[in-house]
């Protein structure tokens, strides 16, 4: 039965590891960034807290105002208006055009 060289130690990293954390301090860092944490979550929360209270903005009316529903299906009115308007059409292309380029160019 051969032994393997070096096998031994894992067991002493193992148990030499967790006092190598506490000595170095580590728990100490944990510590700060659980109070910068609570810190930030405080202040995040005044400032929600802040924005609740401002009133809302009237709306808007004119020109840059809403869109509103036309008088007929799939229009929309003109705001300050009552002109209802509808926009249709259809548009038509190749894609084999756009990906192969025109079919009138020249081969060398």
């Amino acid at each position: 039965m051969s032994r393997r060289r070096g096998a031994g130690i894992v067991p002493v990293i193992g148990r030499s590891l967790p006092a190598i954390v506490l000595a170095t301090g580590l728990s100490a860092a944990r510590a700060d960034e659980l109070a910068d944490l609570r810190a930030n979550q405080e202040l995040l929360q005044r400032r929600i807290d802040q924005l609740a209270q401002v009133p809302s903005s009237p709306p808007l009316t004119g020109s840059g105002g809403p869109v509103l529903a036309g008088r007929f299906p799939r229009s929309f009115a003109i705001p300050g208006t009552d002109v209802s308007l509808r926009v249709g059409g259809q548009g038509v292309g190749s894609v084999l055009w756009y990906l192969k380029g025109p079919s009138h160019r020249r081969r060398a």
